[in-house]
């Protein structure tokens, strides 16, 4: 019988190896300017990675070899030999590169490794064994609770404005603290917390993490792990666009909601995205995955009107379809865009027929449309409008609430749909709302710097951003709340509370009997002429300009004209206020 040679052997001199970091498996190699970096697996080719060991940087000739049973006899020996690591295809050394004496004199600098032709003469570097008494080294100790004391330090230094403060103060606090976050947001800050956050859940429990950083640090993982979900919610709080480049990273936070450990500080970040960034409606469009779920969403505009009221009764906004993913579950998608009641709109996501309304139209305090039909008390009635088919990417729906007739119309792509909702109770507040399931992506369009409308709204129809209260910030909210009911079973319900009207019944000085001397006829008129200028002013500094028909949108107006020139009713009307204010 034939005997075979052992395949393997010890490490030799001038024996080719490559140097491998075991964490991130990348390849010790050669740049461009003879320095050394770490490369993929599928970059580090032999040639940029392979080193050898060598006895001394002198030239010796290699002996020829011979073929030896067994493993052979070790050249290289742990805590003995003394080797110079060469670059194979190079010949360069591994070595350092020398301080100037100006680095030298500003203290202690670490040394840079580089490959030189020739190097230094203490580049000798000793091997030692990882085995044994060294195999499992004790846990590494962290200073834990200098972690803690930095990111509760960081979480203060993103905290918003106390509430109580004044409006222009509390408004310069918000500036500066956008500024910061939109400054950490570039240093790549976001980026850092996600990844210590993604290394931190390598740990599945305390007593894991306390194998590796010793028992006294398991007492901190918890709260280490909430701070920098609470860091993570204070750098995106507020911020639309750090919640919208939040929003690709949706998924992975709510894959995270399993580790109760945690909870907290997840919760937080999910509520930072859900509420505070309302061009994100995707983001509750991908919570979406059960069968027949559709979720509501408004904006905070609510919009009424009673006897003797003077807020205003004709509203518009618009609907932009951004995608929609047809068949995501066994059911068809749902989209349906229109108005709804604070007085009796409940949704229940998955409730159904017989259970409550499930989007918009399904109860008599909502109105919807979905391109095809128009649902009120979960009916549908059929429409007609040019090119009819049911919402899909890139449609525009504009709808048009009027309170005094009263009448809710709509339009697809600027097109009237054949069909309205007329004489519905009035009772409460209307606000615009959308509801939708899985696979829908949609936005809303109110107007202003809330969204630039793609249609001209209907002659005598306001852009319902107007509408919100002067001390509110524009948001999205969900139309829904847990709430303990039924000897305390958790039920989902929408708004258990109404608004009240925030109607306004002028109650002016009667000043008919009251009738102005002649001299005060030509004050009367310089008055009006003033009233006119001031007006003039304020609305040139606003960016308004002459126009021969009013538009909103790009903010012309033919009124922007000396006092002379303005048409006949519009002095007459400037004239009748100086004059009511002189009596």
């Amino acid at each position: 019988m034939k005997e075979e040679l052992w395949s393997g052997s010890h490490m030799k001199w001038g024996q080719s190896f490559r140097v491998r970091h075991i964490t991130t498996g990348r390849y010790l190699c050669l740049d461009e300017e003879k320095g050394l970096m770490v490369l993929d697996p599928e970059r580090a080719n032999t040639k940029l990675s392979a080193f050898s060991f060598r006895v001394s940087k002198e030239k010796v000739e290699q002996a020829r070899k011979r073929d030896v049973e067994g493993m052979g006899i070790p050249e290289i020996k742990y805590g003995e030999s003394m080797c110079f690591v060469q670059h194979v295809s190079t010949s360069l050394w591994l070595t350092y590169a020398s301080l100037d004496a100006k680095a030298a004199r500003l203290g202690t600098m670490k040394r840079k490794a580089i490959l030189h032709q020739e190097g230094h003469m203490d580049d000798a570097l000793g091997l030692d064994s990882l085995q044994g008494k060294n195999k499992s080294p004790g846990p590494v100790s962290l200073p834990l609770d200098g972690v803690v004391l930095s990111l509760q330090d960081l979480i203060f230094y993103f905290r918003p404005p106390e509430e109580e403060l004044e409006h222009e103060e509390k408004q310069t606090k918000l500036r500066s603290l956008r500024n910061r976050q939109n400054l950490f947001q570039e240093e790549g800050m976001i980026t850092i917390v996600l990844e210590c956050i993604d290394r931190l859940n390598v740990y599945n429990t305390a007593a894991h993490f306390s194998e590796f950083a010793g028992e006294e640090a398991a007492e901190s993982w918890k709260e280490i792990v909430n701070l920098l979900y609470e860091l993570l919610a204070s750098l995106i709080r507020g911020n639309r666009s750090n919640c919208a480049l939040f929003c690709d990273n949706l998924d992975w936070l709510v894959s995270k909601l399993d580790r109760l450990e945690a909870s907290s500080g997840i919760l937080e970040v999910l509520h930072c995205v859900l509420i505070e960034s309302p061009e994100v409606l995707d983001v509750l469009r991908s919570l979406c995955v059960c069968n027949g779920v559709a979720v509501s969403v408004r904006p905070n505009i609510f919009l009424g009107t009673c006897e003797g009221s003077t807020q205003y009764k004709k509203w518009y906004f618009e609907m932009m379809v951004d995608y929609v993913e047809p068949f995501v579950t066994a059911t068809p998608s749902h989209l349906r865009v229109g108005w709804a009641l604070t007085e009796g709109y409940s949704p229940y996501p998955g409730g159904g027929e017989g259970w409550g309304g499930n989007g918009v139209g399904d109860d008599l305090y909502s109105y919807g449309f979905d391109g095809l039909h128009l649902w009120s008390g979960h009916v549908p009635r059929q429409v007609a409008s040019p090119n009819q088919h049911a919402l899909a990417a890139d449609d525009v729906v504009s709808c048009c609430l009027d309170l005094s007739v009263p009448s809710i119309s709509f339009r697809v792509n600027g097109h009237p749909v054949q069909g309205m909702f007329e004489n519905f109770n009035v009772d409460g507040l209307f606000f615009p709302v959308i509801s939708f399931s899985a696979g829908v992506k949609a936005r809303l369009l109110l107007g202003g710097r809330h969204g630039d409308f793609k249609f001209l709204p209907p002659p005598g129809y306001a852009p319902c951003y107007e509408a919100l209260l002067p001390k509110e910030r524009m948001r999205i909210e969900p139309i829904k709340e847990y709430k303990h009911d039924f000897d305390g079973v958790r039920n989902l319900l929408g708004p258990t509370q109404s608004l009240t009207h925030t109607s306004f019944t002028p109650n002016p000085v009667d000043t008919v009997q009251i009738v102005l001397p002649p001299h005060l006829e030509k004050i009367r008129e310089k008055l009006a002429e003033n009233i006119h200028e001031l007006w003039a002013i304020t609305r040139i500094e606003q960016g308004w300009t002459y126009g021969i028909f009013r538009d909103d949108n790009k903010k012309l107006h033919p009124c922007l004209v000396d006092f002379q020139t303005l048409p006949e009713p519009e002095r007459n009307y400037n004239l009748q206020m100086s004059g009511e204010t002189l009596k």
